[in-house]
């Protein structure tokens, strides 16, 4: 999955895509495992440093993220299927309301944003 970095985020970058490269490796060498630990502190310590002092705007930023869940994957998380309602006047507009199985249960909900771009 491709990671949208913020500028403040930068540093995280490089780890992430040496991370990948040997999360992508099936036979590691102890010595690969060992740096791969190393590299997953290195990354946790230096996202808590960036976190703990974010400025504002950063938040601001980080809330606005094009990387950020929404509501569907939240109920794909839960393991739901939900199901959009639309009206017959327009078909494809944007539904707010909807329908899903939790736990097996029906429910019915009403959320706001709910797509990264068009269902299909």
């Amino acid at each position: 999955m491709q990671t949208t970095y913020l500028d403040f985020e930068q540093g995280l970058s490089e780890i992430d895509k040496r991370l990948e490269a040997l999360g992508r490796q099936e036979d590691c060498s102890a010595e690969e495992r060992a740096e791969q630990t190393r590299l997953t502190e290195q990354q946790q310590a230096q996202e808590a440093e960036i976190y703990k002092a974010l400025q504002p705007w950063q938040r601001i930023q980080l809330s606005r993220h094009t990387d950020r869940p929404h509501t569907l994957d939240y109920l794909r998380f839960l393991g739901t299927e939900f199901v959009e309602l639309h009206g017959d006047r327009q078909p494809l507009a944007r539904a707010d309301l909807g329908g899903a199985h939790v736990g097996g249960e029906p429910i019915e909900l009403a959320v706001r944003g709910t797509r990264h771009g068009p269902v299909i």
